[in-house]
């Protein structure tokens, strides 16, 4: 249940994969149209910086490579809460 809705305040809705916090997660307890947006960050000074180019990277990627996984991109980035709070009819489905 949490890789499916570990990111549900960003619109594409990614399944979590990895993350560096070891706190349990928490289901939502709010209905989704009254839950925050969240958004993408720069990564800024975190400890994984000082190691991904010459350590981390290139283990994933063999490590992926040897698993037959098919990807494009890998970013570092931070998920934070969005400035806007509440979630507009735009980000919703729509039922055509």
């Amino acid at each position: 249940m949490e890789a499916k809705h570990y990111y549900d305040g960003l619109p594409s809705r990614p399944p979590l994969v990895v993350r560096s916090n070891s706190a349990p997660w928490e289901a939502p307890t709010v209905p989704e149209e009254n839950r925050p947006l969240e958004e993408l960050h720069p990564m800024g000074k975190h400890p994984i910086k000082d190691v991904w180019e010459e350590g981390v990277a290139p283990k994933l990627f063999d490590l992926l490579k040897s698993m037959s996984v098919e990807w494009t991109s890998i970013d570092l980035v931070r998920i934070g809460k969005s400035s806007t709070t509440l979630r507009s009819t735009a980000h919703l489905p729509s039922s055509g």
